[in-house]
């Protein structure tokens, strides 16, 4: 049983937080590399070659190719933002949780 030990018991509520994630970034990148508009790895017309050897080569160069795209986007991110990297705020009110300043609590 060694094979199926897992750190982490299957369905916790720990377990779903670690391989969902995981899981996601996997399908995200899968969609990514698919994507006809980037790599299009799913269209085998712009793989035109014979061959398990040559086709995985091919791959190999795509994967490289969408991770590279990735690399040169999030520096541009980097750059634009002043090196800090922080996502620009979604909400444009306050959240609801936050208790209202008044003139009594020196705000």
């Amino acid at each position: 049983m060694a094979k199926l030990h897992q750190d982490l018991p299957y369905g916790t509520l720990e377990w779903e937080a670690r391989y969902h994630a995981l899981r996601k970034t996997i399908e995200g990148m899968n969609g990514y590399l698919k994507d006809g508009a980037r790599e299009a790895l799913d269209d085998s017309q712009r793989r035109r070659i014979r061959g398990v050897a040559a086709q995985s080569v091919f791959v190999a160069l795509l994967v490289f190719a969408a991770n590279y795209h990735k690399i040169v986007e999030f520096m541009r991110l980097v750059e634009a933002d002043g090196g800090t990297r922080r996502r620009p705020r979604r909400r444009t009110s306050r959240p609801i949780m936050t208790p209202e300043l008044t003139e009594d609590s020196g705000g």
